[in-house]
């Protein structure tokens, strides 16, 4: 995991600019703190700036931005599967200087141009120059777990892999995109999703998304994936159904477990997080510490992780935090982040990682994005009755099928309501219409989750893992976020998941996860009542009332960061 800046321009850069890029990149420490590198193109058009975490090969040959031949990178992720890329490549006559992802990923991109993001499993954001076409590739993963925001003025394009360093850069004007604090009140939002920015002139690259650059210009911007349904699969009989799904979440599990340096995992004693100690430990036969995270000893949460490191026998560290000062700490977050964000847990992880850190731990896996994929919310047997009543207009096609699912979506949440926010609902989607296509023949169940997943729910997901982690120079691994159990879960029938549709404790909610683990010594977990992560917490009112959170954090946002925001529409 590590930090990328970088700048395209239509004039050779200054010595001047050059100084002030690499000051800028400087801000990205916290994200790479092993080694710290430049590149500066012959052209003197392109900058390039990186900070590395070491995870794989820990060896200087791996520092970057590496070059190979005409091609530079500057990588922030990890591929799990760069291994089995490495050896189609050889086979292609590709030789390797070190044993790292990143050099795969370089030499994958000479070997076949853009289509080498289809052979990428893991998590990733990184720009590519090459010098003899004097273009820029930069690409982000499938789900958005590796960020990219960008920056563009009639000089330069910047990219980087947070926003602070672009508007702490001199020439950066600070403005408020109106329409990007509407999209922060919408529905659940607690963050402001890509890709937008609260910023004029920054933007989000999506997930599954790349970019081509020349000269400060974009060329190109799309996606370059779509999820691959496969609805033959709801004919299949259950257990092989039930074999397929475990064999899948066995195998995204262990590609995620890759590592030189220790793993370690956070423990809650649910469901997720169960099941991956479970796999770590007795069936890759892995090394792992687990680390929880309670208020007391009391804490429900901390007695059910205690009895699932008991029963596998793994190495098992308590933290209790009787007090946190949330204020405070979601301010730093705000600081760093360089935008609001609505969300406890940012809080809550900070602490954690913190304290993993200063156990000796750069990794971390977490059963982030089991909920979207499985049905875990206590809300979803609701949801998927009223997929039901919905399927029947489906049939009657009065309006376009994708138009007919954002304003099902929008009638099924409780907090979108009004004809504005059914506006706002629809030009967001609209940045996201090619890629959810594939979903808008499912049941609307499916359709809002992949939804939440990839968007609504990101703040939970994929940016608490990011943000909070790499504040802390901690790696956050998600095997529930594999684009190809995405695929399968979203390809099965949703009463697979939800076994009774009158459950209100989630008790029979992701109900085939804990059939293809049946019988193993961590079961008696799976069937007790949902919690949430920092549940016992004890809160004031601004942090219950998500609209008082909203409406705090842009205040904290708007002093921290120097601008000002009018909330009148808001109040």
């Amino acid at each position: 995991m590590c930090g990328i800046f970088v700048v395209s321009s239509r004039e050779e850069l200054t010595e001047e600019e050059i100084n002030e890029f690499k000051k800028a990149s400087q801000l990205l420490f916290h994200r790479g703190p092993d080694a710290d590198g430049f590149y500066i193109s012959p052209n003197k058009k392109v900058f390039m700036a990186h900070k590395r975490l070491s995870i794989i090969d820990l060896s200087d040959k791996s520092n970057q931005p590496m070059k190979r031949n005409n091609l530079v990178i500057v990588f922030n992720g990890e591929i799990y599967n760069f291994k089995e890329i490495r050896e189609i490549l050889e086979k292609k006559g590709h030789q390797f200087a070190t044993n790292s992802d990143t050099e795969v990923i370089l030499s994958a991109y000479q070997e076949f141009g853009i289509d080498c993001l289809s052979l990428l499993k893991g998590m990733f954001a990184f720009c590519i120059y090459d010098e003899k076409e004097n273009i820029l590739f930069s690409a982000r993963d499938r789900v958005g777990e590796k960020p990219i925001v960008y920056y563009k003025d009639e000089r330069y394009i910047i990219l980087s892999s947070e926003i602070k360093p672009i508007v702490e850069l001199s020439f950066f004007k600070k403005s408020i995109n109106k329409e990007s604090l509407f999209l922060y009140f919408l529905g659940n939002y607690r963050h402001i999703p890509e890709p937008f920015s609260i910023w004029q002139g920054v933007r989000k690259l999506k997930p599954a998304s790349f970019i081509i650059i020349k000269d400060g210009d974009i060329l190109k911007e799309d996606f370059y994936y779509q999820p691959k349904i496969n609805y033959e699969i709801k004919n299949y009989p259950k257990e092989q159904i039930k074999k397929i799904v475990k064999e899948k979440v066995i195998e995204a599990i262990e590609l995620t477990s890759v590592s030189d340096v220790p793993i370690s995992i956070l423990l809650s004693g649910g469901v997720d997080s169960s099941i991956i100690a479970y796999v770590l430990k007795t069936i890759l036969k892995k090394d792992v510490v687990a680390f929880t995270y309670g208020a007391s000893p009391d804490d429900e949460e901390v007695k059910r992780a205690k009895y699932v490191a008991e029963r596998l026998k793994i190495p098992h560290q308590i933290f209790y935090f009787d007090h946190i000062d949330v204020e405070k700490r979601i301010k730093n977050i705000i600081k760093i982040y360089a935008e609001p964000l609505s969300l406890l847990q940012f809080a809550y992880s900070d602490v954690l990682y913190e304290a993993i850190k200063r156990e000796g731990f750069k990794v971390v896996i977490t059963g982030n994005g089991s909920d979207e994929l499985f049905y875990g919310y206590i809300s979803h047997p609701k949801t998927l009755l009223f997929s039901y009543m919905f399927k029947i207009l489906d049939n009657l096609k009065i309006i376009d099928n994708i138009k007919l699912k954002i304003l099902k979506y929008w009638l099924t949440s409780k907090k979108n309501r009004s004809p504005f926010d059914l506006s706002i609902t629809l030009s967001l989607f609209k940045e996201y219409e090619k890629f959810i296509k594939p979903l808008v023949g499912s049941y609307l169940i499916d359709f809002s989750n992949f939804w939440a997943l990839i968007s609504e729910n990101a703040h939970s997901i994929t940016l608490v893992g990011d943000v909070s982690g790499m504040k802390n120079s901690v790696e956050v691994r998600n095997p529930f976020l594999n684009h190809e159990l995405i695929e399968l879960a979203y390809s099965l029938n949703p009463r697979l998941k939800i076994k009774n549709l009158l459950d209100k404790r989630g008790e029979y909610t992701k109900w085939i996860l804990k059939e293809i683990f049946r019988g193993s010594p961590i079961e008696e977990v799976f069937y007790l009542p949902k919690m949430g992560f920092g549940f016992n917490m004890p809160l004031d009112y601004r942090f219950k009332n998500l609209n008082e959170f909203r409406k705090w954090s842009l205040r904290v946002f708007s002093k921290e960061l120097g601008v000002e925001v009018n909330m009148f529409s808001f109040v």
